[in-house]
């Protein structure tokens, strides 16, 4: 059994690698998509819940008893404050089901506490569980996302 063996000269070749070029390109551009409401509550709640286990990890529960109602106090608010993500921008690549998401946030309006206040995550959607947040991914992933 042989396989197929396709061989552009000339022309044709010109014209062939013109046509692959031109659909990367169209693709590349058209994969902008925006990200639903309930996909970005789902991304706040992901990045909240991020800030959140970074302010409480060193906390035992030996701790929560002998603290003072002021450092308890403290923590409440550096808690709460983390809930107050503000997205400055959120930019979409991919299908409806599968995107790679570039956002821009704030925390309580300042720039978070690690200064990465640009990201890029993956999100998948799922009819019977909604949007998901799988992973953080790198920039390059998000701008060779073709397909």
């Amino acid at each position: 059994m042989e396989g197929i063996n396709l061989k552009f000269k000339g022309w044709s070749g010109i014209v062939v690698l013109v046509l692959i070029g031109g659909f990367l390109i169209f693709r590349y551009f058209t994969m902008f998509s925006t990200l639903k409401e309930d996909a970005k509550k789902e991304l706040k709640l992901f990045l909240a819940g991020e800030y959140t286990s970074d302010i409480v990890k060193d906390i035992s529960p030996e701790d929560v008893d002998t603290m003072s109602y002021e450092y308890a106090e403290e923590l409440t608010q550096k808690v709460l404050s983390t809930q107050k993500i503000e997205f400055k921008s959120i930019r979409a690549r991919g299908h409806s089901d599968e995107v790679i998401v570039e956002v821009v946030f704030t925390i309580d309006g300042n720039p978070p506490p690690d200064g990465r206040d640009k990201r890029y995550y993956l999100m998948k959607y799922n009819p019977l569980t909604g949007w998901r947040v799988i992973r953080e991914v790198s920039s390059l992933r998000f701008y060779l996302k073709l397909f």
